[in-house]
């Protein structure tokens, strides 16, 4: 009789890139979820020469994550604070930056 893999005991490796601003929200951007630490390593290692990634290197982080388990159990809460002026200023945020609309580690829509 075959052994079953029991889902909830492997672990993975959630790769981010987090960036904190003093003046807004923070970014925080999934990258991946990868099978082996170096997978994640040769991730960010793709990852560090493109638009963003490449002037704020150290804001990739790897998080080991166990397969099955809930990381956040406590719900959560709206909070409303007063609007003021400076609210209405235009603030910069962060987006994708696309090449060709392909992701890094997709094939061109041709090869598909």
């Amino acid at each position: 009789m075959a052994m079953k893999v029991i889902a909830d005991n492997r672990i993975v490796y959630d790769l981010w890139f987090k960036r904190e601003y003093s003046y807004r929200a923070e970014t925080e951007l999934h990258i991946g979820v990868y099978e082996t630490k170096s997978h994640a390593r040769a991730a960010i290692k793709r990852l560090k020469s493109k638009p963003g990634f490449c002037e704020f290197p150290e804001g990739f982080a790897i998080e080991e994550r166990r397969l099955g388990m809930t990381s956040w159990q406590y719900g959560f809460i709206t909070k409303f604070e007063p609007r003021i002026a400076a609210d209405y200023r235009p603030i910069p945020f962060d987006l994708p930056a696309f090449d060709v609309f392909t992701a890094p580690d997709e094939p061109p829509a041709n090869d598909r």
